[in-house]
C-alpha cells in the first residue's frame, strides 16, 4: 500500500510539473522555452523553427491568453473571443508531444463567417441547413465540383446494391489501361489485381482515387447498360484531346494551373447536399472525415479541389439527432486560398 502510495505520489508530481510547462505556455503567451521539452521532442524537430515560431504567431493572432483548462491530457487555452484546444504528452515532467487544433469562436456568427466566405473567390455558392434555418447563396447555380461528383456516383452503386443488381463483394480486375491519376493509390498497384467493389468505393471517397473511380463507372456501366463518362476519358478530353489513353505518366507533361477551372463536372451546392443525406449512414463516407470526426457526430465528408475550383461537402448529427449539412463551393481562376477557407469552415462547423 505504501509503495502504490508512493508511486501515485510520483505520478502526480510529474503531471503536476508537466501542467506547470503548459499553464507557462499561456502566461508567456505562446512564447515557449526549450526546457518544457524533452530531449526526445527536440532532437527530432528544429525548435525555433517548427515549434517555437509558429505557436508564438498562433498565440499573436489570438490576443492574450487569460487561462488554460486541463482535461486527461487535454488542454483549452482561452483567449477574449477564442479557445484553442490540444492534448499533449509527457514524460518525467518535460513534454514529448504537443499538439494544437484549430481556433473556435467563443461566440460565432454563422451569417457573417459565411459573408467572410463570398469573399473568397469570384464564384461562390454555399447551402447550410441544421434542420431548422437555412442559409445560402447561389445555391442553384452550376460551378465546377472536382471530385466531389463521385458522391452522385456513390449514390448511384448504392441504388444498384439495392436493385439487387450489383453487390459490394463483387470482384473487380484491375487492368493496365483502366489505371489514371493524379490522385489515389491504385495506379501503383500491379497490372490485374483483384479487389472488390466495396475497396473500389471506399478508395473513390476516402482518397479520391481516380482509378477506384473509373473500375466502378466500367462496372456500373457493364451491369446498368449505360455510358459514364469516365475519368480518363474526362482527362483527355481537357488535357490532350487527340490520345486515345492518359495514363499517369502523362500527367507530368502538363502543367494543371493553365486549365485553371476548365472542364470537369459540374453541380450545386444544394443538390451535393441532397445527395449527401440520401447517402447518411454510409460507413465509405466516414472514413475520411477531414480531421473533424472527434468533434462532430457520424460525420460523413467528401470534398475536391484542383488550381481554381474549392469543393467541400459535410453531413453529421445534431444533438437533436437531426442531420446538418454545409456545402461549400468557389470557382475562381486565379487560384483559391484553401488554408484561409478551410479556417473559415472549421468556425463555421465547430
Amino acid at each position: 500500500m505504501k509503495i502504490s502510495i508512493l508511486l501515485f505520489s510520483i505520478m502526480l508530481q510529474v503531471n503536476l510539473v508537466a501542467n506547470d510547462n503548459i499553464e507557462k505556455i499561456c502566461k508567456r503567451n505562446g512564447t515557449l522555452v526549450s526546457d518544457f521539452f524533452s530531449n526526445k521532442i527536440l532532437k527530432t524537430v528544429n525548435f525555433n523553427k517548427d515549434l517555437r515560431a509558429p505557436i508564438r504567431s498562433l498565440f499573436k493572432d489570438l490576443g492574450k491568453c487569460s487561462k488554460v483548462e486541463f482535461e486527461k491530457g487535454k488542454f483549452t487555452f482561452n483567449f477574449s473571443k477564442h479557445i484553442l484546444k490540444g492534448t499533449f504528452l509527457e514524460e518525467e515532467g518535460k513534454l514529448v508531444s504537443i499538439w494544437f487544433d484549430s481556433p473556435r469562436l467563443k461566440n460565432k456568427n454563422i451569417k457573417n463567417l459565411l459573408k467572410t466566405l463570398e469573399q473568397q473567390g469570384r464564384d461562390v455558392s454555399y447551402y447550410f441547413t441544421d434542420g431548422t434555418k437555412k442559409l445560402n447563396k447561389n445555391i442553384d447555380k452550376k460551378l465546377n465540383i472536382a471530385s466531389s461528383f463521385k458522391l452522385k456516383l456513390l449514390l448511384d452503386l448504392k441504388n444498384c446494391v439495392q436493385d439487387k443488381i450489383c453487390s459490394y463483394d463483387d470482384h473487380l480486375i484491375l487492368e493496365k489501361n483502366i489505371k489514371t491519376s493524379p490522385s489515389g493509390i491504385l495506379q501503383d498497384w500491379p497490372n490485374n489485381t483483384k479487389l472488390l467493389v466495396s475497396t473500389a468505393a471506399h478508395l473513390m471517397i476516402s482518397l479520391s482515387d481516380n482509378t477506384a473511380t473509373d473500375l466502378v463507372i466500367h462496372y456500373l456501366n457493364k451491369l446498368k447498360k449505360r455510358k459514364r463518362r469516365t475519368m480518363q476519358k474526362r482527362f483527355i478530353d481537357l488535357y490532350s484531346p487527340k490520345s486515345k489513353s492518359f495514363g499517369p505518366k502523362d500527367y507530368t507533361k502538363v502543367n494543371l494551373a493553365k486549365y485553371a477551372i476548365q472542364g470537369g463536372s459540374i453541380g450545386t451546392t444544394f443538390n451535393l447536399c441532397q445527395t449527401m443525406l440520401k447517402l447518411s449512414g454510409t460507413p465509405t463516407l466516414t472514413i475520411n472525415q477531414d480531421g473533424l470526426g472527434e468533434e462532430l457526430t457520424d460525420l460523413h465528408f467528401k470534398g475536391g479541389s484542383r488550381f481554381g475550383v474549392y469543393q467541400k461537402t459535410y453531413a453529421w448529427k445534431t444533438k437533436e439527432k437531426s442531420w446538418s449539412c454545409l456545402s461549400i463551393t468557389i470557382n475562381d481562376s486565379k487560384g483559391v486560398n484553401e488554408e484561409k477557407v478551410s479556417s473559415i469552415i472549421r468556425e463555421i462547423l465547430l
